[in-house]
């Protein structure tokens, strides 16, 4: 295919399965959110989890004189390195949206993590996803192609994606009611397996696809993407949210 430009993919904090269809050029540790077992912000494992001075070395490291624009998704490790060295950056993410005019903000106690967000990946230009347009700089969620063709059915019961949650807390509370269907996805699950009402899924976006063509609603943490699909596709939705986080 013929490209008008030339580009790599830089990722950083916990390695997933996910193919993304391209090849990365370089994966960072970054700084990542950690959570206790019921979904709050546990912020002393955040604190000591993260290596700040390794977080330092990759904003440092990270080569960028062959670059003419570096696009991040609310990449921290690309961001700063960008704002250090002077390269022009574009924001794009749905955590950019939160401080801009006109979108609902939290309550008064979480105004302090909004002001942490906009120092977590700073860039020339930013551009926001929100669910409504409440700004010319920000637009609606992409859905990705594979799921905008899918035909959507029901009666394969009910997506549970809680990623931020404890695994055994999550199935505790789903056994007790084994007259629905639950499909479960979770980084601690390995193989795909059924007990009794429940089919345990590890992270696999084909499964997940299939799982979310025919459910019949979906639970999630009050993130961004997977509300996003499920709003699209017209599934019920209940979202759970994290805990100590905006």
């Amino acid at each position: 295919m013929d490209r008008r430009f030339q580009y790599d993919i830089i990722l950083s904090g916990p390695k997933n399965n996910l193919d993304l269809g391209y090849p990365v050029k370089h994966h960072f540790r970054g700084l990542t959110l950690h959570y206790d077992k019921s979904g709050a912000i546990h912020w002393r494992k955040t604190l000591f989890k993260n290596n700040l001075f390794q977080f330092i070395r990759d904003v440092f490291s990270l080569q960028l004189q062959e670059y003419d624009l570096v696009i991040t998704d609310f990449e921290p490790v690309s961001a700063w390195a960008c704002k250090l060295r002077g390269v022009l950056s574009i924001g794009i993410s749905n955590q950019v949206s939160l401080w801009q005019k006109k979108v609902p903000k939290p309550k008064k106690k979480f105004r302090n993590s909004l002001n942490y967000l906009q120092k977590f990946a700073p860039t020339d230009i930013a551009y926001g996803f929100h669910y409504q347009k409440f700004s010319k700089n920000i637009f609606l969620p992409i859905i990705r192609t594979k799921l905008r063709e899918i035909n959507t059915s029901n009666g394969g019961g009910i997506v549970v994606y809680l990623p931020a949650y404890d695994l055994k807390n999550i199935l505790d509370i789903l056994s007790l009611f084994p007259q629905v269907k639950w499909n479960v996805f979770s980084k601690e699950v390995k193989e795909k397996i059924i007990k009794g009402s429940i089919k345990y899924n590890p992270i696999n976006e084909e499964h997940f696809i299939n799982a979310m063509e025919q459910c019949d609603g979906v639970i999630t943490n009050a993130g961004f993407a997977t509300t996003s699909e499920a709003l699209f596709l017209g599934k019920p939705l209940l979202t759970i949210p994290m805990l100590g986080h905006v």
